[in-house]
């Protein structure tokens, strides 16, 4: 591992080569395992998330993702997770909306939904909708049928943010089936 000597209150900055051998020795751990096409890459999305939130709070201690949260504020993003689990066929609420349902002010929620999430409020919104996609996909609906159902304007964009989602179009998760 080759260490840079540039540091920052005691935090030495890795080069390339670090990321890369860790990466390359999880290709080899993901190549041997014998799963869906679809695990490698959720594997790797939420490596990528926790080595990012990692050197995050590493690089900045006294940043918003060390406090704890306030009891109330911890409660309106339960609440909000549940309206968006909830309501995720009915499209995004918009920040304003979600932010009286937590009762907090918009600037609060997106602070707090990001620090206890570690994604925006949309992003988990995205992500309920495109299991959901997933699922109704292995169970045989048709990609316009799953597109509607979850208000997309075209199949051509929820294929997009799909694709975008599990690396593959909709159309190849009928192949995964067993």
């Amino acid at each position: 591992m080759k260490v840079i000597k540039k540091e920052m209150e005691g935090m030495a900055y890795f080069s390339d080569s670090f990321y890369k051998d860790t990466f390359d020795e999880l290709d080899q751990l993901l190549l041997k395992s014998q799963r869906s096409p679809v695990y490698p890459m959720v594997v790797r999305k939420l490596s990528l998330t926790l080595i990012a939130d990692f050197f995050s709070i590493v690089a900045d201690p006294s940043s918003v993702l060390n406090t704890p949260p306030v009891d109330r504020e911890f409660d309106g993003v339960e609440k909000i997770k549940a309206h968006l689990d909830k309501h995720f066929k009915q499209g995004f609420a918009g920040l304003e909306m979600l932010a009286d349902i937590g009762n907090m002010t918009v600037s609060t929620m997106r602070r707090q939904f990001l620090r206890q999430m570690g994604h925006s409020a949309f992003d988990y919104f995205r992500d309920v909708q495109m299991r959901y996609a997933f699922a109704q996909l292995q169970n045989g609906m048709q990609v316009k049928q799953v597109a509607h159902e979850l208000g997309f304007g075209s199949s051509a964009n929820f294929s997009r943010v799909f694709k975008k989602t599990y690396k593959i179009l909709p159309t190849e998760v009928k192949s995964l089936r067993k």
